[in-house]
């Protein structure tokens, strides 16, 4: 597996410029506070959760989740998917290495339309890696594998879940109108 170190350093250095020590947890609108302009600020179709400012298919929140740069296309730290050889697809990606107040959930579905799991019923993680200063690795593989099914797909949920019942929050107000 190549991977582009271009990408990891990019995403490091603006977390070390920034000075954010890596047992410091940062809620979102003090890291836009320390990446955005004053101006980019007050423009939420810039600095926003759900704005891409480098236009690069990324959402700012992603960005902050995965510790990239979200003013400098393709930054994405190191997210790889992979077929492994015993047919069960397999992700590794960055996580922030205090996550408190942030919900990490690989995926998985037959059908991109719909009914994506997630869960240790369908998701195992097979390991944790210390990357850098701000991040860890998180390496995990779909349960099931391609002798179930022919089709398998995995993709990174990633939401804030301020209360760490593992849980999203939008998703708990929606449901109970409130994170108790």
């Amino acid at each position: 597996m190549k991977r582009n170190p271009v990408h990891c350093t990019l995403g490091l250095a603006l977390w070390l410029l920034l000075g954010i020590p890596s047992a410091q947890a940062l809620t979102y609108e003090e890291w836009s506070a320390l990446v955005f302009t004053t101006e980019e600020l007050a423009d939420p179709a810039i600095s926003g959760p759900e704005a891409d400012a480098d236009g690069d298919g990324r959402r700012n929140f992603l960005e902050f989740t995965l510790a990239s740069a979200p003013k400098a296309a393709g930054t994405v730290r190191d997210t790889d998917a992979w077929l492994g050889g015993d047919g069960h697809l397999r992700m590794s990606y960055p996580r922030l290495k205090n996550h408190a107040g942030l919900l990490y959930a690989p995926m998985v579905t037959n059908d991109l339309k719909g009914g994506w799991y997630a869960g240790p019923e369908v998701i195992e993680q097979l390991g944790v890696s210390d990357r850098d200063a701000a991040t860890d690795s998180v390496t995990v593989r779909d349960l099931f594998g391609t002798q179930v099914t022919s089709r398998r797909f995995m993709r990174l949920f990633v939401a804030v879940d301020s209360d760490n019942d593992g849980l999203p929050d939008d998703w708990e107000m929606l449901l109970f109108g409130n994170l108790d």
